[in-house]
């Protein structure tokens, strides 16, 4: 959880968020983090201040948001509104705000990064050089700390294993990675992760050499490979531009290559030749057939709904209740993928389980409808009927191909599936299009 969403579940848990009239300030990668939270706790943002006057011009809403400019969300919402917006256009756009009755102790949230020791900036103002000295050791600090966990994973496994640093947090790129590097080294190979759930996931697939590092350790054996002399047999698995191991590829990630592409890359594999991937098949569980009889379910009569994505900005709220009433009509009950502050829908059901056992939950079900997000590639080899979702986003990154860049069909991973992209309208049509392919999946562009 980065820090934009657990700003954001501080105060849905302290009861500071109100249900309507929430507005975003710009459209930038934090505040589509911000919308992903908002809209995960079944928040609907009502609007977006655009500050550039071009954005406007362009755009009449973003990620299914209208957009406004600030005179125009005045005259729309006066101070009946909830901004919530970045510490950085704050520090711009405070004198507006509190011109015209918005201040943080007052229908304004502002999400701040995190701060930089507060100690260390008096040291700085104070004693520049001594400040310089201090920075330069803190430099040291974490180089050493890299190589000496570098030092310490090659005492345990052996100076000619393979070492991939693994310095992300997405569920579902962890999946894909772990079915390629499964495929190609077995378990000839440590990957390194930072949260224990992504090692579930990467257990799960047949990778078995993990280590859970911490996040500063993690960071740490990444930016060791920045340095010139690089360590070997060390790699870095990162799908994101934060050294120059990705800053080429990110130019060409979506509109070039998938993600599957990406760490065929990193594993320097021909992007030419296909590649034989065993997927982990779902295992059975005693305790899953348990709940589905407590609660009535029959296997094959029920769809799993999943609404929630931390990096795409899902359908409203108001979608996923109308589709959820739509599939209860066809006969089918509806099991909703939801964990900690995720909102359930009314007359849908929640089961608890683990991560591991999600795709067998989804093959007891029979059928699945969501969002992209990383829960579809966890269960994307479940024997069931998948429909997938990927909302057409304006101001995103992946050069503008989303889509593409996550296509089961174009990595050719998972069964069963059929996916398509959506703007954020026509969703009466959105709805019967999904009916209509559950029930004749046959006639339907079901990807196998």
């Amino acid at each position: 959880m980065g820090y934009i969403e657990e700003q954001i579940a501080e105060r849905y848990h302290k009861g500071e968020l109100p249900d309507e009239n929430v507005v975003l300030f710009n459209c930038t990668h934090e505040s589509r983090l911000m919308a992903c939270a908002l809209i995960n706790r079944g928040i609907t943002p009502k609007g977006l201040i655009a500050p550039d006057q071009k954005v406007k011009k362009e755009y009449k809403s973003i990620w299914g948001i209208p957009v406004y400019t600030a005179d125009e969300f005045y005259k729309e919402f006066g101070r009946n509104a909830f901004v919530v917006m970045h510490d950085w256009d704050f520090y711009w756009w405070r004198g507006w705000f509190e011109g015209n009755g918005y201040s943080i102790d007052h229908k304004l949230m502002v999400i701040k990064p995190p701060q930089v020791n507060a100690k260390f900036q008096w040291l700085q103002r104070r004693f520049r050089g001594l400040a310089v000295l201090v920075e330069r050791w803190n430099k040291f600090r974490k180089l050493w700390l890299g190589y000496s966990t570098y030092c310490k994973l090659r005492r345990k496994y052996g100076a000619q294993t393979p070492i991939y640093v693994y310095d992300y947090d997405g569920l579902g790129d962890a999946y894909v990675f772990g079915v390629l590097i499964k495929a190609q080294l077995g378990d000839d190979a440590v990957v390194t992760v930072r949260k224990a759930g992504l090692k579930k996931v990467l257990d799960m697939v047949g990778v078995h050499h993990v280590e859970v590092l911490s996040e500063e350790q993690s960071q740490a054996l990444y930016k060791m490979l920045c340095l010139h002399s690089t360590p070997p047999r060390l790699e870095a698995m990162t799908p994101v531009p934060q050294s120059i191991h990705t800053d080429i590829l990110w130019c060409i990630y979506g509109s070039k290559l998938n993600m599957l592409d990406m760490y065929k890359v990193y594993l320097n594999l021909p992007l030419d030749e296909a590649v034989s991937i065993e997927e982990p098949v779902p295992v059975p569980s005693k305790e899953i057939d348990r709940m589905f009889r407590d609660r009535k379910l029959k296997f094959g009569k029920a769809v799993v709904l999943s609404p929630f994505s931390n990096s795409l900005v899902s359908f409203p709220y108001a979608f996923w209740e109308q589709l959820a009433k739509a599939l209860r009509k066809m006969g089918l009950k509806v099991i909703m993928n939801s964990v900690g502050d995720e909102y359930t829908l009314p007359g849908t059901v929640k089961l608890d389980y683990p991560l591991k056992d999600a795709p067998y939950v989804v093959e007891r079900a029979g059928y699945f409808v969501g969002v992209r997000s990383g829960f579809c590639d966890i269960v994307s080899n479940a024997d069931a009927l998948k429909i997938v979702l990927s909302p057409k986003m304006e101001k995103v990154n992946f050069n503008g191909h989303i889509f593409k860049a996550f296509s089961f069909e174009e990595m050719q991973v998972g069964r069963n599936t059929a996916e398509f992209e959506w703007k954020y309208e026509d969703f009466d049509e959105l709805i019967h299009r999904i009916c209509a392919i559950l029930r004749e999946p046959r006639k339907s562009n079901v990807f196998q």
